[in-house]
């Protein structure tokens, strides 16, 4: 599932940095934000974000482990397009 971290003010680096990151591993994306009132704009971002969503299934190869990562990489074609997806998973 992916996370959306929302940040009010926040001057702390190393915790952006890992809003950033947790946001990036599930497919989310962080916001940081100066003032409350920022915030309508932030759920707009993240609504349609949302609505955008595929769901894509494929059958992992058999002979891995089933306790190993399994990396998971999406392409898409087209200037400008781009794919937020999770790194991989643990079965």
């Amino acid at each position: 599932m992916a996370a959306y971290p929302i940040a009010l003010g926040l001057p702390d680096e190393e915790t952006r940095t890992q809003l950033e990151e947790l946001a990036g591993k599930t497919g989310g994306r962080f916001f940081s934000i100066g003032v409350p009132s920022e915030l309508d704009r932030v759920y707009r971002w993240i609504e349609q974000d949302l609505r955008s969503q595929y769901l894509l299934v494929y059958r992992p190869q058999a002979g891995k482990p089933r306790t190993e990562f399994r990396s998971v990489r999406v392409e898409v074609a087209g200037a400008g397009l781009k794919a937020r997806t999770i790194h991989g998973y643990y079965p």
